[in-house]
This record gives structure tokens, sequence and C-alpha cells, in this order.
């Protein structure tokens, strides 16, 4: 309000990013759903494999991103004129972790239950395809497009309800509902990816030694606390 006036542009800004929130957060509900119904097409063996599978590569795919997804939404909050380098170097410090990452899930995955080796890689594959949506997602969020971040994810978990639904409705498999999940989590990522472009940004992948190091510095506590965290709460799905 200015002179006693409403600035009709925040108010709008305001309620266009409060109705895509308020939007994103019933989607969650969905993926509630899904995971409902893959429990009971999928049975107590199936969908135990699953919750285990999971467990693993969320822990080990937070492992890999090493707390840098937060960080680096928090150093474009700051300094957004370095937008493209910080997602660049954040990207490029990822992969080789990332490549560990599906190593170690494999190789579990080997040791415990070889059936699901594929399922296993698929997930990971997954949730390594999650972590960039976040990293784009938090970029979005520091630099205040709240509507496009919030439509993009209303969008991504629609398409994985579409896919990895449909894959379980038709098929009811648990490798098709990995492959479904993987099919939504890309798509979501293609959009992430266009917004973040749309910003006047730009994609590539660099490995700058002090851009890495500050990300670094700043992403590992972040992504310590986060970890204990998972760690807890994937503990006691599994028991």
């Amino acid at each position: 309000m200015s002179n006693g006036k409403i600035d009709l542009t925040t108010y709008s800004r305001l309620a266009k990013n409060s109705f895509w929130a308020l939007i994103s957060n019933i989607s969650m509900v969905f993926i509630l759903l899904l995971t409902i119904f893959a429990s009971r097409v999928l049975g107590d063996a199936a969908f135990g494999q699953y919750i285990f599978l999971l467990a693993i590569t969320t822990v080990l795919a937070d492992l890999s991103v090493l707390g840098t997804t937060d960080y680096a939404g928090i150093l474009v909050s700051r300094e957004s004129h370095q937008t493209h380098e910080i997602v660049a170097n954040s990207l490029g410090l990822r992969i080789p972790f990332i490549i560990l990452f599906l190593i170690i899930s494999e190789v579990i995955a080997w040791f415990s239950m070889p059936e699901t080796l594929l399922v296993c890689f698929l997930l990971a594959l997954d949730w390594v395809v999650r972590t960039i949506i976040h990293l784009f997602r938090a970029v979005l969020r520091a630099r205040n497009v709240f509507a496009v971040d919030a439509s993009v994810a209303t969008i991504e978990r629609l398409a994985v309800l579409f896919f990895a639904g449909g894959g379980l409705y038709f098929y009811g498999s648990l490798l098709s509902f990995a492959v479904g999940f993987l099919i939504g989590r890309l798509l979501g990522l293609t959009m992430c990816a266009r917004a973040y472009v749309s910003l006047g940004e730009r994609l590539y992948l660099a490995f700058d030694y002090s851009m890495c190091l500050k990300l670094l510095k700043g992403g590992i506590p972040i992504g310590i606390r986060g970890l204990f965290k998972i760690i807890s709460f994937r503990i006691d799905v599994v028991m």
C-alpha cells in the first residue's frame, strides 16, 4: 500500500504465488494415494522391496549432493548475477559423486536382493534426476518466481502419478512402477530446465575450483543435518 492505495501488482503477485503454492501442496496428496495404490497392487513382498530400495537410494542420493543444492539456492539469493556459474558448478561438482552413488546402490542391491538390480538402478536414476530438479527449484525460489516453482512441482507430481500409476495399473509390477516414476521425473526435469532458461540463464557444466570449494564449505554442514533427519525417517519406515 502506498499513499493509502493498494499496489495491485504486488497483490496480484501474492495471489498468484499463494494459489500455486496451494495447488502444489494439494498435489502432494496424489503421491500419497499413489503409494497406497502401489502397496495394494504390488503386495507385501514387492512393496517391501520397493521401500528397502527407496531407503537406500534416498540416503545415498543425499550424500551424493553434499548439501550443495540448498546452499546453491542461498548463494543465488545473495549473488544473483552469478546464478549460471553457481548452478553450472553445482552440477559439475556432483557428477563423480553421482557415479559413485549409482555404483554403491547397485552393489548393495546385488548383495541383498539380486533380482532387483534393474529396479534399484531405475530408482537411483530417479533420485539423480530429482536432486537436479531440486537444484533448479531452489534457484527459482531464490529468484522470487514462486508461482513458476510451484506450478513446475505440480506438473512433475501429476506426471509421476500418471506414468507410475499407469504402469502399476496396466502391468502391476515393481519394474513398471519404477519406469513410470523415472519418466514422470524426467518430464519434471524438462519443465524445470525450461523455467530456469526462461530466467535468461544458460545451461552448462563447470568445475571452477574456488566456486566448488565455496559450495562444499557451505553445503556439507547443511547436508549433514538433513542426512540425519532422513536416516531417522527411513529407518522408521523400513522397520
